[in-house]
């Protein structure tokens, strides 16, 4: 994790906290991410890639919201390493969703994937917004790394279990996605190459548990699989909403807990999102590839806008220096903005 220097520190928090903070200058930045390069030539290429983004948040900004932008971790990289950074398989589209009558594929057919069952609402009333952070049944913010950046599927599909596990037993656990990586290739995932939930919860299920992170820690890249650790819960089934369903989606979230969803991140803006409710019309359901937990949802008033709007409260993995702390709010109730309602699951979970 990058340190900010003392007086850049001072700088910040002397700043109004109302106002948008003025864009740094290249080594400006250098020293809050603490940056260095192994040459002068290639430093000058991280100037030039930041000076374009540079530009492109100082004219990016939709007037009509409070949608902010900022130069953050990444903003010494093209769109296209930061998308190679954070794992989206180019060219990939979210056609992973597949119905069969009562049933919802969980994202792709592989074997040893598990299929999860279409959840119908009982008829009670969701809250009118809800927050599983501050209820304790969300673990911190992690953040993908160069050593395995592709591992989102896993980190998505274990705060599922963790907020399900969390209800069950009053206890919140971190499980090992480092555990997901390196064993469950016959389940289907591909280790720190691409992944699916749909596939991890099969693995835990058919490994009869998950071990927590502690008896299985991270080490980065995919390993040897280590069977003889102490394992945890397993999990016995999954539950899922039609595709593209906000509403029972917010009635899943609101009732039984957080659940793991996709995104398009292939909007540019993303890249530099630091915080309000984001709206991109690049932004489109059909390229969901970047897998989140969604851990709830509210309303909020708009500034820009004068009006009050919905969003999802969305848990990423690029790190707390991203976003609102590791969170985003996506709008909500918007035509399944960027795909947040392709590929929903919550799994049931047990000793």
């Amino acid at each position: 994790m990058s340190h900010i220097t003392l007086p850049v520190l001072l700088l910040l928090l002397l700043l109004p906290t109302t106002l948008s903070l003025p864009l740094p200058t290249f080594e400006t930045w250098k020293q809050l991410y603490n940056k260095t390069y192994e040459s002068e030539k290639e430093e000058t290429l991280r100037r030039l890639i930041f000076e374009d983004n540079r530009q492109y948040v100082a004219e990016y900004g939709d007037k009509d919201s409070s949608l902010q932008l900022e130069l953050g971790r990444f903003a010494d990289l093209t769109h296209e390493e930061f998308l190679g950074a954070v794992e989206v398989a180019p060219g990939r589209k979210d056609t992973r969703s597949k119905f069969g009558g009562k049933l919802f594929a969980a994202e792709m057919g592989e074997e040893g994937t598990m299929t999860c069952e279409l959840w119908t609402p009982n008829g009670s009333a969701a809250p009118s917004s809800i927050d599983w952070k501050t209820k304790g049944a969300v673990t911190g913010i992690l953040m993908q790394t160069r050593q395995c950046p592709m591992n989102s599927y896993a980190i998505a599909a274990l705060g599922a279990v963790t907020g399900q596990w969390y209800q069950k037993s009053g206890r919140r656990i971190a499980f090992s996605e480092q555990q997901v990586v390196d064993c469950s290739r016959r389940s289907g995932n591909f280790g720190c190459i691409y992944g699916t939930v749909g596939s991890t919860y099969g693995y835990i299920q058919g490994n009869g548990g998950i071990a927590t992170r502690v008896n299985y820690p991270t080490t980065g890249p995919e390993g040897h699989c280590r069977t003889a650790v102490k394992l945890g819960p397993t999990v016995t089934g999954c539950r899922t909403v039609a595709r593209g369903d906000e509403k029972a989606m917010k009635e899943l979230v609101g009732m039984v807990g957080p659940v793991t969803a996709m995104l398009d991140i292939s909007p540019r803006s993303i890249q530099f999102y630091r915080s309000g409710v984001y709206y991109e019309k690049f932004c489109h359901s059909p390229y969901a590839s970047h897998h989140v937990l969604v851990t709830g949802y509210g309303t909020q008033y708009d500034r820009g806008l004068d009006r009050t709007v919905d969003y999802w409260l969305v848990k990423n993995s690029w790190g707390t220096g991203w976003g609102e702390n590791g969170y985003m709010k996506i709008i909500r109730n918007y035509h399944n903005h960027c795909g947040i309602a392709n590929s929903i699951t919550v799994p049931y979970v047990d000793k």
